[in-house]
């Protein structure tokens, strides 16, 4: 699974709409017909920028990118959704090889685009 990408935002979902889209627009251009594309000079960083997550019958991992201006650091997440299915509860140190294995298959599918 995967998701759109986030901004700089200080403060987090707490942010102004005004600063997240003040922010946020900058990595779009327009055309002439109103066609909407992100600028070709942000792709790369954009990409890193996605929020993924892979999920079996029984767990779901989840890798979150979290960025501040050029730095990006990753908050990773295991759930175990039988018990857990509104993802609430970290079971990362519990579950060690499950993490670990879980991580690894992301890594592969994803390549490169994981930092």
């Amino acid at each position: 699974m995967e998701t759109g990408f986030s901004v700089d935002t200080p403060g987090g979902a707490g942010l102004a709409l005004q600063e997240m889209i003040t922010q946020g627009i900058a990595f779009y251009e327009f055309d002439r017909k109103g066609v909407i594309t992100f600028h070709k000079r942000f792709h790369d960083k954009l990409v890193k920028r996605k929020q993924r997550a892979v999920q079996t019958d029984e767990w779901k991992l989840v890798f979150e990118p979290q960025g501040r201006r050029d730095t990006v650091s990753n908050h990773i997440q295991l759930f175990r959704i039988k018990d857990d299915p509104f993802c609430l509860n970290d079971v990362s140190n519990e579950y060690p090889d499950i993490y670990s294995s879980l991580l690894e298959k992301l890594k592969e599918h994803y390549g490169k685009e994981l930092n």
